[in-house]
């Protein structure tokens, strides 16, 4: 790319379809697919070649460029701050010394504006892990240009590494080596956040039926709450769902009622993120048929409105497509969506997506922990003799690459189980009564906008006959 015509931002991604130089085999050279990678310049618009060098070191060690740039993006804007810093101070990378360093640590805490509220720009794990990447960087720098004094207890820069030791869920304790430097502030202790609640999802749904907004947005909005809630995707994994995989879904549960299969469970594929390379990985999860109703409705939806754009939308197309050009959103639309929800519902907290997939991943630990008829971690302790396979049912659902994040939600999983009196029968049902409730809410600001309620109307009717059909499944009494 000509860097006189290269962006103001300091990033640009390379296209889907970029290919990369790998290796000669005899006469012919082999390339590697590298689309999205992530090409950086100085705020000037040249070229910044030893950050470009560093992750194309990285993106031969396998790091991941998935999604919309995947690890490498975000170690490119990580090294932004430490790019504009040496920029303003008229500095190459190999000219830093510790006080520059310490002075450009130092503005990741500058106070910004967020929602009429003054906090700092990072927290403290925020610069620590972002100051981890600068020194990696500074590391690469001093090897490239055989500079042993850029980096080091007494180079120019003081980093210099030490051991971090991280306690696995099966007992085990693996130790690795990270930079470390005596400006980097203490990190903030560990915290799961709470996850969002029942209420304050239907809140946003409602928000999201009502708001004066296009009908394409309004419905986009919907279903992206929707699958959000029911599956526990991370933001990426809603940009990344495609067309084909909710059309399979629906196909699926057509063809069960068609034979009659009242045990039928829907399942939905999509692609998962958080793997380590660039492999790509699917994760399935069981979805109510009410839920796919919305879904399909949509989808419907969907091709109409681009349809009068002149846009012809493919079985690979996302579900969730920007308005005007039919692509894939940014991941910070996502969050973007969900604070203008929030913000209209009147919400005072902090409203973002992945609360949601904390809300999934505790209804999961429910769920199972219902079906081994366990309500105490003592039960837990004494029943669950492989606790490993129990944790992995878990990671199968919500797609984590490892059990340990997730023995957290455990003690929260308890807490609600302690406030219950149901089988796992009630549970599914309860599962599906609130799926009714969500699509009764639809409808009802359907018909509040003066809309033509016809085809709510029959989805609001297949979903009360979605939960007349889980009843008869069951023993339980209908309330």
């Amino acid at each position: 790319m000509n860097p006189e015509r290269a962006p103001k931002q300091l990033i640009r991604f390379a296209r889907q379809n970029f290919s990369m130089f790998s290796v000669f085999i005899g006469n012919s050279a082999e390339t590697v697919n590298a689309a999205r990678f992530p090409q950086v310049f100085w705020p000037s618009g040249e070229w910044c070649l030893p950050v470009n060098l560093y992750l194309l070191d990285l993106f031969f060690k396998k790091y991941s460029i998935r999604g919309k740039g995947g690890t490498l993006a975000t170690y490119a804007f990580q090294l932004s701050p430490l790019i504009r810093h040496c920029y303003d101070n008229e500095l190459d990378f190999h000219e830093l010394d510790d006080a520059n360093f310490r002075l450009a640590i130092r503005s990741l805490s500058a106070k910004v504006y967020r929602h009429s509220t003054v906090v700092a720009k990072n927290n403290s794990t925020s610069i620590v892990k972002i100051g981890r990447v600068w020194l990696d960087f500074l590391n690469f720098v001093g090897q490239f240009r055989r500079d042993s004094e850029l980096l080091g207890e007494s180079g120019r820069v003081r980093g210099y590494q030490v051991k971090k030791s991280v306690a696995l869920a099966d007992g085990r304790v693996t130790t690795s080596l990270v930079w470390h430097h005596s400006c980097f502030p203490d990190e903030d202790p560990a915290e799961l956040r709470m996850p969002i609640s029942d209420s304050t999802v239907k809140e946003l749904i409602n928000a999201a039926e009502t708001l004066n907004v296009d009908p394409y947005i309004r419905s986009r909005r919907v279903a992206m709450l929707e699958f959000l809630y029911v599956t526990g995707a991370r933001r990426m994994e809603c940009i990344l769902l495609k067309r084909e995989s909710v059309i399979s879904a629906i196909y699926e549960l057509r063809k069960a009622r068609e034979e009659n299969n009242p045990t039928f469970i829907p399942m939905l594929k999509f692609q998962r993120v958080k793997n380590k390379g660039n492999e790509i990985r699917y994760r399935e999860v069981p979805i109510s048929p009410i839920s796919l109703e919305l879904f399909d409705t949509f989808l419907q939806t969907s091709t109409m409105h681009f349809s009068q754009l002149g846009i012809k939308l493919k079985r690979r197309s996302p579900v969730f497509a920007n308005a005007r050009s039919g692509q894939e959103l940014m991941p910070n639309s996502v969050t973007q969506e969900f604070h203008a929800l929030a913000k209209a519902a009147g919400i005072p907290q902090d409203a973002f997506p992945h609360l949601v997939r904390h809300r999934f991943i505790l209804s999961e630990f429910v769920r199972l922990l219902l079906a081994h008829k366990l309500s105490s971690k003592d039960d837990f302790d004494r029943l669950i003799v492989d606790s490993n396979s129990f944790m992995r049912q878990v990671r199968e659902v919500t797609g984590h690459a490892s059990t340990a994040s997730l023995e957290v939600y455990l003690q929260f999983a308890f807490q609600e189980i302690a406030g219950m009196a149901q089988t796992v029968d009630r549970a599914r049902l309860i599962a599906y009564q609130d799926a009714l409730s969500r699509e009764h809410s639809r409808y009802e600001a359907a018909m509040k906008r003066g809309e033509d309620a016809g085809e709510a109307g029959k989805r609001l009717s297949r979903a009360f006959a979605e939960v007349e059909r889980q009843y008869r499944l069951t023993d339980l009494p209908r309330p």
